[in-house]
């Protein structure tokens, strides 16, 4: 379906590449890092996205239509 991890879908990096994700935050949390509840992070999101205008050509992912494409494929397997 020619979608590549990271870059039609930036934060998917594939099991090509066990660990990409994973840092070590000891010293962030020793020094007061206090990570938000998911829902927090999702809610504040959504709400910062919606106020972008509906024809913003986001520079990463890709578009509503090509996910819709995929889906129905998704579901018609």
């Amino acid at each position: 379906n020619e979608v590549s991890a990271w870059m039609n879908l930036p934060l998917w990096v594939g099991s090509e590449a066990p660990g990409f994700n994973l840092v070590n935050c000891d010293k962030a949390f020793a020094d007061g890092l206090v990570i938000r509840p998911l829902a927090e992070t999702v809610r504040d999101t959504l709400t910062w996205q919606v106020t972008r205008p509906a024809d913003h050509e986001w520079r990463a992912g890709i578009s509503r239509e090509r996910e819709a494409e995929l889906l129905q494929k998704w579901h018609n397997r």
